[in-house]
């Protein structure tokens, strides 16, 4: 596994950033489907730029630069961090969405497994954190659903409680 750093400003693949940042992920079988038609994609990308005479530097990556990119950073190398910041803003733009940062996704991803009852360890792995303290510190959110039924939960509570007594 390779990690993507910007050295002199430009993107270059490295050892990760953590000995815990190397994780698996099981993906849904309908991205894998989407990443397998991208291969493909990139693929026949891969055979127009070479037959023409540009050159590709195959570096085994999923998503990687393309033809056109920025001067001295070759097809088939890693991305710029920074750009994927740009692309993202543009996507959310034509979607007609509210751009976040990345940050928020990753809040969101978290809010999302935890209401489907996902382990807080296992969503903290799958964001390659080794205990739950930095996710609930930066990425654990509660929303105004979670508040009602706490409040419902309360409810029930504070009966039991009052027939008890």
């Amino acid at each position: 596994m390779r990690g993507v750093k910007v050295v002199t400003g430009k993107p270059s693949l490295g050892p990760l950033k953590t000995d815990g940042s190397e994780r698996v992920v099981k993906l849904p079988p309908r991205l894998l489907e989407r990443l397998w038609e991208w291969q493909m994609v990139q693929a026949a990308e891969r055979e127009v730029l070479v037959a023409s005479g540009g050159a590709w530097t195959d570096q085994g990556l999923i998503f990687s630069t393309r033809v056109g990119g920025r001067k001295g950073i070759p097809a088939g190398g890693p991305i710029d961090p920074n750009s994927l910041k740009t692309v993202f803003a543009s996507v959310c733009a034509e979607a007609g969405v509210q751009t976040l940062s990345i940050q928020a996704l990753r809040r969101i991803f978290t809010t999302l497994r935890r209401k489907r009852g996902v382990a807080l360890e296992l969503v903290a792995a799958d964001l390659g954190h080794t205990d739950t303290r930095t996710l609930l510190a930066f990425y654990r959110t509660v929303d105004n659903e979670e508040r009602l039924t706490h409040g419902e939960d309360l409810d029930e509570t504070l009966t039991a409680l009052g027939q008890q007594g």
